[in-house]
């Protein structure tokens, strides 16, 4: 295959060079997303079949990869889920004890013994899984139907434990020292929801994951794209250790507001 045919999957500048970064394969979200960093990572035979066929996550969402902006997208207008109140009717949980962990481990010695901290990233936050479930329009309502609300409430608390049984089993296999949580929660021009309905509907099981991860000794780090200034509060009342932002928030606010308080950075110094 020539060079220029070749598919380059997508690389989050986001990750410091002293880290190593890891999204093993085991979880089938990693290749679904073609965002799969170990030591065995997707071929370009497994990238071609990403772009043109898909592959499917934990949960059975199929997502296709575009070579053109080097990530992955859920195909809209067929959503798994219509009313979140049907949710544990319609989602497979994933059985993790299923996957082979000591397999895992055993491949990965020697990506992730390097003397440098090994950074675990999980792709798919909370207000993202939903949307990969829902479609964008359907989930960003649902956090604002009262009707909805309390199957959120129970829908994120068992990502929220899924998340951390995930994370236990990185500590063991991997070592790792680090957490990028990647959950969306803006757009270029603003966020996508208020600060009051971040804490009220994404905010309890966000912190039962950070609290998990301090428990841990992990550091936490919200990679949240978009123009969220006014949701910089929710990031801090999380215990999010760091904010990777994007250039298009105003540093200088925020480095004299709340600098103090959160480690924030910006992808075009990374």
């Amino acid at each position: 295959m020539a060079e220029s045919e070749k598919i380059r999957p997508y690389f989050s500048r986001s990750i410091r060079r002293d880290m190593v970064p890891l999204s093993p394969r085991i979880d089938p979200d990693n290749i679904a997303r073609c965002f799969c960093h170990e030591a065995n990572p997707l071929s370009q035979e497994e990238l071609h079949h990403a772009a043109q066929k898909g592959y499917r996550d934990k949960f059975g969402v199929l997502w296709i990869y575009i070579p053109q902006s080097e990530g992955s997208m859920v195909r809209p207008g067929s959503p798994i889920l219509t009313n979140v109140n049907d949710w544990k009717r319609v989602i497979p949980f994933p059985d993790i004890e299923a996957w082979d962990w000591e397999e895992s481990k055993r491949s990965n010695a020697d990506y992730v013994n390097t003397g440098k901290g090994v950074n675990a990233i999980i792709l798919t936050g909370l207000f993202e899984r939903l949307v990969s479930w829902m479609d964008f329009g359907d989930a960003a309502m649902a956090l604002i139907d009262k009707d909805q609300k309390d199957a959120i409430h129970e829908v994120f608390d068992a990502l929220a434990g899924l998340y951390i049984k995930i994370i236990d089993k990185f500590i063991w296999a991997y070592g790792i020292s680090r957490l990028s949580f990647h959950d969306d929660w803006g757009g270029q021009h603003a966020p996508f929801f208020s600060l009051a309905t971040v804490e009220e509907m994404i905010m309890p099981a966000l912190k039962k994951i950070v609290s998990h991860c301090h428990s841990r000794d992990l550091f936490f780090n919200m990679r949240s794209c978009g123009k969220n200034e006014i949701l910089v509060p929710a990031y801090i009342e999380a215990g999010c250790d760091s904010w990777i932002g994007q250039p298009m928030n105003d540093r200088k606010m925020l480095y004299h507001k709340y600098g103090g308080k959160i480690i924030l950075d910006y992808e075009e110094d990374l």
